[in-house]
């Protein structure tokens, strides 16, 4: 999903995107990503209603790359 900008909107109807049509079966998504300020819980707290950000907080886990080496190159 590309947009013109990157907010908390934006990336919680990502999230939303991915729970909800690409990986529905799944019981736990674990997703590796970098720290833009926008990629937080927070963030799909603030869009949706709490009841849906619950369900969807709770299918999610997120691990983020190290703050000053989301560019290195994990195999060099």
């Amino acid at each position: 999903m590309v947009t013109d900008r990157r907010t908390k909107v934006d990336f919680a109807h990502y999230i939303k995107h991915l729970v909800d049509n690409v990986f529905s079966d799944a019981k736990k998504l674990r997703i590796i990503m970098d720290n833009l300020n926008t990629h937080t819980y927070t963030s799909i707290l603030e869009t949706f209603e709490f009841k849906e950000a619950v369900r969807l907080i709770s299918k999610i886990i997120f691990y983020y790359t190290p703050k000053h080496a989301s560019w290195l190159n994990i195999v060099s």
